[in-house]
């Protein structure tokens, strides 16, 4: 399941979400914590516990950072 790293452009980001949610078997929860905005970024910590096809179930915790210009979402990183 290998994600790729840089995605540009609406319909890269819709297919890598599309094969993100076609490699999950099973969703058991998750949670999103509440955004924390500095100038033109905001990050938000999240998780899920998940199986994926092929895997045993695990719990996955992690901080997204995302970058804005103009009202849009221009990039995306996920610490885990």
């Amino acid at each position: 399941m290998g994600m790729p790293t840089i995605t540009k452009g609406l319909d890269a980001v819709k297919a890598k979400a599309k094969a993100w949610n076609d490699d999950i078997e099973e969703m058991h929860g998750g949670y999103c914590g509440d955004p924390v905005v500095g100038g033109n970024y905001f990050s938000v910590a999240m998780g899920m516990d998940v199986t994926m096809k092929g895997q045993p179930r695990m719990k996955m915790d992690e901080i997204a950072v995302f970058g804005v210009k103009e009202g849009k979402i221009i990039s995306e990183q996920f610490f885990f």
